[in-house]
């Protein structure tokens, strides 16, 4: 990318969905963002399973749209693991 510029592009095993993280966005210092939302269908494995991993998050909490937990990547990026409420 040039001189003390980085990309970086994750995604969740067998998904299209991508975050891509770059060192070139002077607006976007590290923890400059916060509730980014990561959607899950089970919450409670993604949580133990990162938990095991040894990310510190809050307790799943309930709310009318959803549960969801938070967590805080080592920049200090806010994160929200969400398992969206079930339509039907």
């Amino acid at each position: 990318m040039g001189p003390g510029m980085s990309w970086i592009q994750l995604a969740p095993p067998g998904q299209s969905v991508t975050i891509a993280l770059v060192t070139w966005f002077e607006t976007m210092k590290p923890g400059g963002l916060q509730g980014v939302m990561v959607n899950t269908e089970d919450i409670d494995a993604e949580h133990t399973l990162l938990r095991g991993r040894g990310l510190e998050l809050t307790d799943i909490k309930q709310e009318p749209w959803g549960r969801y937990a938070m967590f805080t990547d080592p920049d200090g990026n806010g994160w929200v693991l969400r398992e969206p409420h079930a339509r039907g």
